[in-house]
């Protein structure tokens, strides 16, 4: 990395007028806490930590919104094999989500491995002895000590190895990690076998299904997709039975659509995901360099982030979650409505509290209640519409805007379950 250590000093992107607010507001508390709270506000940082007999490297970006008092999560995102992480914090940018959702993120550099940086997780990488499970338990520790750290909700997410490092770590230090996600990457047998949860762990997993490097349905050095997924399931005892939903596909021109695939009530509320991209291959969803075989229906970045949110170490954050869950009965639903289309067990749905219902089946038509009207969802982020993992949800002008999963219970009866406050 050393070839890289001139753009890696510091980049930065200094927002004067907040430093000079927390220096002001030194005079009136404690220095050594100023200290901290002023540091490097709104940069990129370039840092060094000795762990194992190496000097280790990481870029760490902290949010403008940071001001040392109010503990705010963490999270790592690992680069790919061969990769660097001045590249890779460039093309997979959490830095503008990390000031909007005031969290801290972290970019560590991966060691060399036969002359190429790597994160040693067995695989094709079985014969490497450096200890990137150790360097990440460092890190957490050392930025715990320099900045407020909520130590309930750090994450880790990554690219192609660095997505292996993903499910690495929520394998064998799972009681740092409230969730994962992993693009492109999967679990070794060495990550398998070695594997030790102590909790309910988040999993969402993001894959082409034309992968032609870390191949969908697995080989000698590598899990399945599937094989993945199912293993967590059953760790944190999901519902077996998935639900599936076929995103729109917004652009026609990419190659590829998405499937979004749910395995729900998990212990501690919690769910196993994947992002299934049909004719993908091994990108990032949504990056902005027009690569063949990336897709461009759903941002991953977006989607992950989304993900995070809703959980801490404990499980599903339960200070949105609303109780009691209601029934929608046959005296609210529109029923004729519903005679065009063939009804499933689950349905996802999002509205506004004021009787203006939405409620969306597997092909994501919009059927209003109390009107007969249909509509189609368009998912685009410029028309002001949020899209989080496992449901649909509709931005609306006024009001609370709540969402949850809409189960059918028979003779016209629907029941809402697991529903939250999301605004």
């Amino acid at each position: 990395m050393e070839k890289h250590a001139n753009r890696l000093k510091i980049i930065s992107l200094r927002l004067g007028v907040c430093i000079l607010i927390m220096i002001s507001f030194c005079g009136f508390t404690d220095d050594a806490i100023c200290e901290k709270n002023n540091r490097y506000i709104g940069e990129t940082i370039y840092g060094t930590i000795d762990h194992d007999g190496l000097q280790r490297e990481y870029l760490i970006y902290i949010p403008a919104s940071y001001n040392g008092y109010e503990s705010v999560p963490l999270v790592f995102n690992f680069h790919s094999f061969t990769s660097y992480a001045d590249e890779y914090i460039n093309r997979v940018d959490f830095r503008e989500i990390a000031d909007i959702a005031g969290f801290i993120v972290v970019y560590p550099q991966g060691s060399l491995y036969y002359g190429l940086t790597h994160w040693s997780v067995g695989g094709i990488w079985i014969g490497s002895t450096t200890d990137d499970v150790g360097f990440t338990d460092v890190m957490i520790d050392f930025f715990s000590s320099e900045y407020n750290i909520d130590q309930t909700r750090i994450y880790a997410t990554g690219f192609s190895n660095g997505g292996y490092m993903s499910h690495h770590l929520a394998c064998l230090i799972n009681d740092k990690f409230a969730a994962i996600a992993a693009v492109a990457g999967s679990m070794t047998p060495f990550t398998l076998n070695n594997s030790t949860p102590i909790h309910p762990t988040p999993i969402l997993q993001i894959h082409g299904t034309s992968d032609p490097l870390v191949q969908y349905d697995g080989n000698y050095f590598t899990l399945s997709v599937d094989s993945v997924l199912q293993y967590w399931v059953e760790y944190n005892y999901c519902n077996p039975i998935a639900m599936s939903t076929t995103l729109p596909d917004i652009d026609t021109t990419d190659g590829s659509t998405v499937e979004h695939i749910v395995y729900p009530e998990g212990d501690n509320g919690v769910t196993v995901e994947h992002f299934k991209i049909i004719g993908g291959g091994h990108k990032w969803p949504g990056t902005g360099q027009s690569e063949p075989g990336t897709n461009y229906d759903i941002d991953a970045t977006t989607e992950i982030w989304n993900f995070f949110s809703r959980y801490d170490i404990n499980g599903l954050i339960t200070s949105n979650k609303l109780k009691p869950s209601f029934s929608l009965t046959s005296q609210i639903l529109d029923i004729p409505a519903f005679q065009v289309h063939e009804l499933q067990d689950w349905y996802s749905v999002s509205f506004r509290w004021d009787g203006s219902y939405f409620i969306f089946n597997n092909d994501l038509e919009i059927i209003t209640f109390p009107s007969d009207t249909t509509d189609t969802a368009t998912y685009k982020p410029e028309t002001g519409e949020v899209i989080l993992p496992w449901i649909s949800v509709l931005e609306l002008p006024d009001g609370p805007v709540y969402s949850g999963i809409l189960k059918y219970a028979g003779d016209i009866k629907f029941e809402i379950v697991d529903l939250f406050q999301i605004r």
